[in-house]
């Protein structure tokens, strides 16, 4: 909060966005979820307002995932299926740093958990298995767990495929305790 503050008495919209991130953030993780929504909804009214328009359809992302969260599925699908047609919020180192994680990543995770809340299960899948092709490769271990883990795994359980949810279980939490992301191999155990 002091951040976002201190960005705006600056009035430096890059500050801003991180601030907005971190709080949105914060407030999915403590269950606020309306809350998240409101500062999905302000992320992406001050990312329309710069100049570098690279962070619109993250603030799109973060709108679809409250909406996801909050049960509103058609709403989700809405703001998540045309970044993915479109493939605007894929991976740019500065939003890595920035956003903690690669954007296609986040959006492919969520877009698939839409598509099986509304009955679209093959699909779903599928997404969830070129996700894991497309992340596995890259040096990015925090958005490859997160992919097995919110997504790929989840996914396979669903649709009955209980060897490979085991199988990205292990996996996610072979490159969690390899690379110190302890809360992420506590996820995997879970």
């Amino acid at each position: 909060t002091k951040a976002l503050e201190l960005a705006e008495i600056m009035d430096d919209t890059r500050y801003r966005l991180g601030a907005i991130f971190g709080l949105y953030a914060h407030r999915l993780t403590t269950g606020e979820y309306r809350v998240a929504l409101g500062l999905a909804q302000k992320f992406g009214t001050v990312a329309a307002e710069t100049a570098d328009r690279s962070d619109v359809p993250i603030g799109n992302r973060l709108i679809g995932q409250a909406l996801h969260i909050l049960g509103d599925q058609p709403g989700a699908r809405r703001h998540l299926e045309p970044l993915v047609r479109s493939r605007l919020a894929t991976v740019r180192p500065s939003h890595i740093i920035l956003y903690q994680y690669d954007q296609r990543v986040l959006l492919d995770c969520y877009y698939a958990r839409v598509l099986w809340l509304q009955g679209f299960g093959d699909q779903a899948r599928r997404l969830t298995e070129s996700l894991v092709d497309y992340v596995r490769p890259r040096d990015h271990m925090l958005s490859f767990v997160y992919s097995l883990l919110i997504a790929a795994c989840p996914i396979a359980l669903y649709v009955g495929d209980l060897t490979t949810a085991d199988d990205h279980v292990s996996v996610a939490a072979d490159v969690a305790t390899r690379n110190g992301l302890e809360i992420w191999n506590v996820w995997a155990q879970c």
